[in-house]
């Protein structure tokens, strides 16, 4: 068989794909039968009238159809003709390639394949690609390459191509080359870190001996240039006797910004003292605590003084540069207004909503002094269903709650009262059983609830739910019709082992809504949030 030298298959088209292709079918392929050569002779000749009518997009793909069964030299010369006049002149070169090197080529043969790679080696060109980083995504025109497309020269159409490399963490590389017919052009694809900063320089206009200040932060003497991750930047210069106001910049990744700032402005000394220590001091909306003692720009500044328990205190002030500026608070305390009842004791409204075990909660109280509450709380757990069983549970209860605070503080001791009602059911096949239990229910508590000035409330308590009621009642039904208790005659039309089953299935429920609605269970509120007005 025959061999032909190194064709980038990753830049031919489809066409030079079908060309070579039957190469490699000759060498494994079995003999082809009678009929497959009598085919290959009907596509052949319907090739040859195609040529002679000049369609030679139709004659191509018979004549590869004809040489993949039978692979003769001269079909194999009729298709780089046919490609030559298609102008598909990369493909047509690897074929005449392939003719050359065919082991049944004729001297005639390698003679024409010959004479057509050199008219084709002037119509095309070579170009070599060269990528910095091994594992970058490399393409030619749109289509990638593989390595080892990249290990050799890659024969293409003389004209302009596009060169593009990727890789994460790089700038992407892009460039056009112009291959010229006969000649051998070289990319040299050099991938350059990804510029994920700007670059910011920062200069002084007036030539004052400054430092540079970035987010607060000294970066050295300006002018000064170096690298800012994207987003906003207060930058400001200041000297022993002079400073620029504060500006804040926006920057982006790749960007080159340059910024000129005047330390003009001059700073003078402010100190801020008063009562109570450590209150809080908002100076221009920048927060500080008393007692305050640096250096502000010249000019007016607003002051606001505050403190829990003391009224607030709001004072603009003058700095200038050759005289430090003082200034004196003494907040006045104020007693913290209550919403009084006709006893002398504040009475405060509020919501609570429960989260926790075995019910969520929902409860409207009062606050009644530093000592009592009462509330109507509502909990319900929905219905819910049991893998594996055709089981459904549902329960809810209602209760009045008071709350004493022994201490006057968060902890309190409380008790509620109220109805429980449960509903269970469970089916097996055409069988069902259901129980309604409502049950007198005392739910003794301790917890905390923690308020603040404001209103806003959370707490946690942890307490038990204590039912009184009697026995569950459960009804249990074959096909919807009731099935009596164990004991008592089965009407017609129900099976006894049917009647058993519902029974059965009966005692199940009732045990499980006994278990549920008459044993004592943990009540406790994980979080308790709320508001009191």
């Amino acid at each position: 068989m025959f061999r032909f030298r190194s064709i980038h298959a990753a830049h031919l088209s489809v066409i030079a794909c079908l060309t070579l292709a039957p190469a490699a079918f000759a060498q494994t392929a079995e003999k082809p039968t009678a009929a497959q050569i009598k085919e290959a002779k009907r596509d052949a000749s319907d090739a040859a009238k195609l040529i002679k009518q000049k369609k030679f997009d139709e004659a191509l793909p018979k004549l590869q159809s004809a040489y993949a069964i039978d692979p003769k030299p001269a079909t194999l010369a009729q298709i780089g003709t046919v490609q030559r006049e298609l102008s598909q002149n990369v493909e047509a070169y690897a074929t005449f390639e392939a003719l050359l090197n065919h082991e049944k080529a004729t001297a005639k043969d390698k003679k024409t394949a010959q004479k057509n790679l050199d008219e084709l080696a002037n119509l095309t060109g070579l170009l070599r690609v060269t990528v910095s980083e091994a594992d970058a995504a490399v393409t030619l025109d749109g289509k990638p390459l593989t390595a080892e497309s990249l290990a050799a020269a890659i024969r293409l159409n003389a004209g302009k191509h596009k060169v593009e490399a990727k890789k994460e963490g790089f700038e992407p590389f892009a460039k056009e080359v112009e291959i010229a017919g006969g000649s051998e052009a070289v990319v040299e694809a050099k991938l350059a870190a990804e510029v994920k900063t700007a670059r910011v320089r920062i200069v002084e206009k007036n030539g004052n001996d400054v430092r540079v200040f970035i987010d607060g932060k000294e970066v050295g003497a300006a002018p000064w240039e170096g690298e800012l991750d994207p987003g906003s930047h207060v930058v400001e210069v200041r000297g022993a006797t002079v400073a620029s106001p504060k500006q804040t910049i926006d920057v982006a990744a790749k960007q080159k910004v340059e910024l000129a700032l005047d330390a003009s402005v001059l700073q003078g000394a402010v100190k801020l003292t008063g009562t109570p220590e450590n209150a809080v001091v908002l100076i221009d909306g920048n927060q500080v605590t008393l007692p305050f003692e640096g250096s502000l720009d010249v000019g007016t500044h607003r002051i606001e003084v505050s403190a829990p328990g003391f009224a607030s205190v709001t004072r603009e002030i003058v700095v200038t540069p050759d005289q430090p500026t003082f200034e004196s608070f003494a907040l006045e305390a104020i007693e913290a207004e209550e919403e009084e009842d006709s006893s002398g004791r504040f009475v405060k409204p509020g919501l609570l909503i429960g989260l926790g075990i075995p019910r969520p909660s929902g409860e409207i109280a009062v606050k009644l002094g530093d000592y009592l509450a009462v509330g109507g709380q509502y909990s319900m757990l929905p219905e819910i269903s049991f893998p594996g069983v055709d089981a459904k549970l549902e329960t809810s209860a209602i209760q009045g709650t008071l709350r004493v605070f022994p201490f006057g503080g968060s902890f309190y001791l409380g008790v509620g009262g109220g109805v429980q009602t449960l509903k269970a059911s469970m089916t097996e096949g055409d069988i069902s059983a259901t129980s309604d239990l409502s049950s007198p229910v005392v739910t003794p508590q301790l917890g905390w609830l923690w308020m603040w000035d404001s209103g806003f409330t959370l707490g946690l308590s942890l307490g038990a739910q204590i039912p009184f009621g009697d026995d569950p009642e459960v009804t249990a039904s074959f096909n919807g019709v009731p099935v009596p208790p164990a004991g008592e005659p089965v009407p017609a039309g129900i099976p006894q082992d049917k009647a058993d089953k519902a029974n059965d299935l009966r005692g199940k429920v009732k045990d499980a809504a006994k278990l549920v609605g008459k044993t004592p269970l943990p009540q406790i509120d994980l979080i308790k949030i709320g508001f009191f007005f």
